[in-house]
């Protein structure tokens, strides 16, 4: 049975893409994390040029487990157990911002953010009745997305 751990490293605008992806290695590969990594988020803020700002996010987990059911919805074998499962989830975004000042009271806020950006297919459900032809497999997806975003600060 795998036990949910959220782990969460919270990091100063000071520390370098480098140190982000050396925590993030080093949790995957520390001995602390069992064979399977119940779950793990990092987020960061880092400096970057002409003042922007950089807000990475990658998490990842095991499958969650799900029930299958029959044609009458009854529970198949043991509900929500190991044998039944999600894939992994994993999932890397990232959004880059800059604040413009227009006035002593006021500010601009433009950001680009991207989610998804492996496009890694990481299922959102599954076809869990023994009675569908497609049963067991697993469907819905975000896809890879762009998005801007405009802010007024006061």
């Amino acid at each position: 049975m795998c036990t949910v751990k959220i782990v969460a490293i919270s990091m100063i605008s000071a520390v370098t893409w480098e140190n982000f992806l050396l925590h993030l290695l080093n949790l995957i590969s520390s001995r602390h994390c069992p064979a399977i990594l119940p779950t793990a988020s990092l987020r960061g803020a880092f400096s970057a040029a002409w003042k922007m700002q950089v807000d990475p996010i990658v998490e990842y987990h095991t499958g969650f487990t799900y029930a299958p059911v029959d044609a009458s919805r009854n529970y198949v074998g043991v509900p929500y157990s190991d044998r039944f499962r999600y894939p992994k989830f994993f999932s890397a975004d990232a959004r880059v911002s800059k604040d413009v000042k227009v006035n002593e009271k006021y500010s601009l806020r433009f950001c680009l953010g991207v989610l998804n950006m492996t496009n890694h297919f990481s299922a959102l459900d599954v076809r869990a009745n023994t009675g569908d032809p497609q049963y067991g497999v697993f469907f819905g997806n975000y896809k890879r997305l762009f998005r801007g975003d405009f802010d007024v600060l006061f």
